[in-house]
């Protein structure tokens, strides 16, 4: 029968497990005064850039995105160890066992080991109630399918293995990356370290989706050569089915978790660039000002138009009154109770066109 526990790789996995967790003291002892040192020379830098530029009006832009890059930084390499294996990490190997359905107690790279112990335990027992004299050629084949068994999942439970105790390294000795990118020429050694223990997140997922599939052909395949045990030896199909399934798994587990994970570390780069940089905050920022000097602009260009407008018919009202008092003179009433338009006067109206009131003419002549 198989091992009960496997403890070679677990031990191995506590081993590194602990020895990452000592890092963190010295890492940042010497990583925060480094932090701080590139986090000046990026003040300094700034201060420098815009006396030479005298564009003092994008100052509050720059000082909006160095603090912001900065404080995200600083909060990166405070708490990145922790929120990325116990949190990122964690997460997505918890949830690719439960969608494909590994037990919990089963996640550890000595249950895979397990597992290809009970596989290979089948044909082996097969080869010990045979008999050498009349199937020594289908026993040996039996034993080395059997061998070859345990040899791919244990292969299995190494990537596994590796897959772990890299991201025990990456989520603390990627802190040192952290520390030293504060300043402007390094800020994409943050979003490196992000993309690496993203990376082997996605892979940790995409392995326990496949190592649950494995486990659901080992339970189906032992079940199947218990009810055949009889036919093992005499007919090979069965060993060398098991050796394919087996050899399969292990393509699988080595090649679709890697591409996944390029897939995902390729894709991390300017976005978070640009968050940790506050280039998200620059810009706010900087469409904020913009914003409000076009409004301010179409405001001033809407009260001058509005002001000609109001004061050009104004003024043509004025003209025209101004017109119509010059052409009109109140001459009595006529029947419509309207105002006649008078003729104009000509020189020497007044002596013609005058009559005495009494009905003489002037020098008292009728």
């Amino acid at each position: 029968m198989g091992p009960a526990s496997f403890g070679i790789f677990q031990q191995v996995l506590f081993d590194f497990q602990n020895a990452t967790h000592q890092w963190l003291g010295e890492l940042y002892t010497v990583g925060i005064r480094l932090f701080w040192m590139v986090a000046a020379i990026e003040m300094v830098l700034l201060g420098i850039t815009n006396a030479l530029r005298r564009e003092w009006e994008y100052l509050l832009i720059d000082l909006a995105r160095a603090i912001g890059g900065i404080g995200a930084m600083y909060l990166l390499l405070q708490n990145g160890p922790d929120w990325l294996q116990h949190g990122l990490i964690a997460s997505f190997a918890l949830w690719g066992g439960m969608t494909g359905g590994v037990p919990t107690a089963a996640m550890d790279p000595g249950s895979v080991m397990q597992q290809g112990f009970a596989l290979a335990e089948v044909l082996l027992r097969a080869v010990a109630n045979g008999s050498w004299l009349h199937m020594a050629a289908n026993m040996t084949v039996t034993i080395l399918c059997g061998i070859a068994i345990i040899v791919c999942f244990a292969l299995v439970g190494i990537i596994l293995l590796e897959t772990l105790i890299e991201g025990y390294v990456a989520c603390t000795a990627g802190a040192v990356l952290v520390a030293t990118s504060g300043s402007r020429f390094t800020h994409r050694f943050a979003e490196r370290y992000f993309g690496w223990a993203f990376g082997i997140a996605v892979r940790l997922f995409f392995l326990y989706l496949i190592l649950g599939l494995g486990y659901s052909l080992v339970r189906d395949w032992q079940t199947t050569a218990s009810a055949h045990s009889t036919e093992i030896l005499s007919n090979i199909y069965y060993p060398v089915e098991a050796v394919i399934e087996a050899l399969i798994l292990l393509i699988l587990a080595g090649k679709i978790p890697n591409h996944a994970a390029q897939l995902v570390e390729s894709t991390v780069s300017l976005t978070l660039g640009d968050i940790v940089l506050g280039n998200l905050i620059s810009s706010s920022v900087r469409n904020g000002i913009s914003a409000a000097a076009s409004a301010g602009a179409a405001l001033l260009t809407g009260a001058q138009s509005l002001g000609a407008t109001v004061g050009g018919s104004a003024q043509d009202r004025f003209q025209q009154l101004r017109q119509l008092l010059m052409n009109t003179v109140p001459n009595g009433h006529d029947g419509d109770h309207g105002a006649r338009r008078t003729q104009p006067l000509e020189p020497g109206d007044f002596g013609q066109r005058t009559q005495p009131l009494n009905g003489k003419a002037p020098g008292g002549r009728p």
